[in-house]
């Protein structure tokens, strides 16, 4: 039962070490040497999601910590975060937070 343990926090740490650097699953199961049904497994298993659902909410907790801390203009916060533009990376705030990043930034502590 250890050795599985161990195994799981080695694959956890490594998905936390390398979850800002890859802009897809694939990339993840690439650095991980998993094959995609295997690191499909593996990743459920330890993390009980779909990868691609945890990068949404990974890149959501960044994004949000971003407009609430940084002085970036909506653009730049848009390319910082991979966005193609303004209006997908709006569309993106509109699905996780249920309102658009301007709001967001305007919202008092």
């Amino acid at each position: 039962f250890a050795p599985l343990m161990s195994r799981d926090a080695k694959f956890m740490n490594l998905m936390y070490k390398n979850y800002r650097n890859v802009k897809s699953v694939q990339e993840l199961a690439d650095i991980a040497m998993y094959s995609p049904s295997g690191f499909k497994k593996q990743f459920n298993r330890v993390f009980g999601t779909s990868a691609s659902e945890w990068l949404s909410d990974q890149k959501a907790a960044l994004v949000f910590q971003d407009l609430n801390n940084s002085d970036l203009h909506i653009k730049e916060l848009a390319d910082k975060h991979g966005f193609s533009s303004v209006s997908s990376f709006t569309n993106f705030c509109q699905h996780k937070f249920g309102i658009p990043p301007g709001k967001i930034r305007r919202k008092p502590d």
